[in-house]
């Protein structure tokens, strides 16, 4: 295998970047437009949090994840 498929490493970090505010902006976003109470975004942070226990999943799950039941209230 070449290079494309190594993991990503210090030298290419500014291509990968994943930061763990960009789940909470979309939280903050539903919230900003009413398209989410704070009630349901405690539960959704609640599950992110929980699912990124030790030996769950990391922040870019977190980041890809966090959006799907943000988008779901609206037909809930």
């Amino acid at each position: 295998m070449g290079e494309a498929f190594t993991a990503p490493t210090q030298a290419t970090q500014s291509f990968h970047l994943v930061k763990p505010e960009y789940a909470e902006s979309s939280i903050r976003r539903a919230i900003d437009e009413n398209r989410l109470n704070e009630d349901d975004a405690a539960l959704i942070r609640e599950y992110v949090a929980e699912m990124r226990t030790p030996g769950g999943t990391g922040t870019a799950w977190a980041n890809k994840d966090t959006p799907a039941p943000v988008n779901r209230r609206r037909f809930i």
